[in-house]
């Protein structure tokens, strides 16, 4: 499934304004949910090498309604390895797989950090369900999204800000030794700035989704859902 580029701003939130409220009201199961994370993973990063974040945010969406329902981590995972649809007309490579399930559990973190509850259901054990590694990695960073939100002023994050935090932190003390951490590789940059955009955007989404949900008078945007997508690498995954 693809949505038309959009041209102007305005595009862009009937993009998200529709498909959330005319959409994700229907995934509340873990195989939904899954399909939906699936298709706009590989759209989503086709479309971030073109600077468009419109189909990202729809991941986000579909990552958050897995967290208001409940669902954990290691759950929606096996659900992703069992879904049949194939968006990238191909496997995906592990470091794509890797790269979704960090996106996944990334907008999980924020949404911990910014004290989201969104439904009666038990949020707080799919936000403990989160793999060690990643929170290690991303507590801090997600944390200052999260106060930031509490504070109204998530709008003002850029991921620069966000790694610019990180680069602050390259040395490690203790009373005998300090330490310098090894640089980031190019690569490895690009991962971080993207993971910090999902950071980022999740509060966004959680605010156009409340709008949505008020105003359902939003124009149907043109889908192509019969859009021949590249074959490997999907471009963009791993593009700063």
């Amino acid at each position: 499934m693809s949505v038309v580029a959009p041209t102007t701003p305005n595009t862009t939130e009937m993009v998200i304004h529709h498909l959330l409220h005319h959409l994700l009201l229907l995934l509340t199961t873990p195989s939904g949910i899954a399909e939906l994370l699936e298709v706009s993973f590989v759209q989503a990063c086709i479309q971030l090498a073109s600077g468009y974040v419109d189909i990202l945010k729809m991941f986000i969406a579909a990552s958050v309604a897995a967290y208001e329902n409940g669902f954990s981590i290691p759950t929606m995972q096996q659900e992703l390895q069992n879904c049949q649809r194939n968006t990238a007309n191909r496997p995906l490579l592990p470091e794509e797989i890797t790269l979704r399930n960090n996106w996944l559990s990334i907008v999980y973190l924020t949404l911990a950090a910014m004290n989201h509850i969104g439904s009666p259901h038990d949020d707080k054990a799919a936000a403990s369900s989160v793999p060690t590694e990643i929170r290690q990695q991303y507590q801090d960073l997600v944390k200052r999204v999260g106060d930031a939100y509490q504070k109204g002023q998530a709008s003002l994050l850029s991921v620069e800000d966000l790694l610019a935090a990180t680069d602050s932190n390259t040395t490690t003390t203790t009373t005998t030794t300090t330490t310098k951490k090894d640089p980031r590789s190019e690569l490895e940059t690009a991962i971080l700035a993207q993971s910090l955009r999902v950071a980022i955007l999740t509060p966004i989404v959680v605010q156009e989704e409340k709008d949505a949900r008020g105003d359902d008078t939003v124009d149907t945007v043109d889908v192509d859902i019969d859009h021949d997508l590249p074959k490997p690498p999907i471009k963009g995954a791993f593009e700063e």
